[in-house]
């Protein structure tokens, strides 16, 4: 969603495709080169990355540790204990739910 420059409040709930089959699959981002590096330029420029996941999530591989080193500081994360899967719907950490709504408002309505 990052290549598109209208979007400016990207957030990654529980990331968990391609599914997590071996050490590859589990840190992929599913990006072209080229995508990739278009995020990577938008996260240099200042567009924020807000993720959101249990830490025991299997589901969600190591993507996280992926965003971490391709974007650094502008990947923001939040993490939950625990084996569970959906942060903001089955499984509603209402600290997700608000950590995003101050997310969207910081980089929505500023400005």
């Amino acid at each position: 969603m990052m290549v598109d420059d209208s979007v400016a409040a990207p957030v990654v709930a529980q990331p968990s495709l391609p599914f997590p089959l071996g050490k590859a699959r589990a840190a992929d981002l599913n990006l072209s080169p080229a995508d990739l590096s278009r995020v990577k330029e938008r996260a240099a420029a200042g567009c924020d990355v807000l993720g959101l996941r249990y830490t025991g999530d299997i589901a969600v591989g190591t993507r996280f540790e992926t965003l971490a080193r391709e974007l650094g500081d502008a990947f923001i994360r939040v993490e939950f204990p625990g084996r569970k899967h959906s942060t903001l719907t089955a499984h509603r950490q209402q600290e997700g739910v608000d950590r995003v709504l101050a997310f969207f408002r910081e980089k929505l309505l500023s400005g």
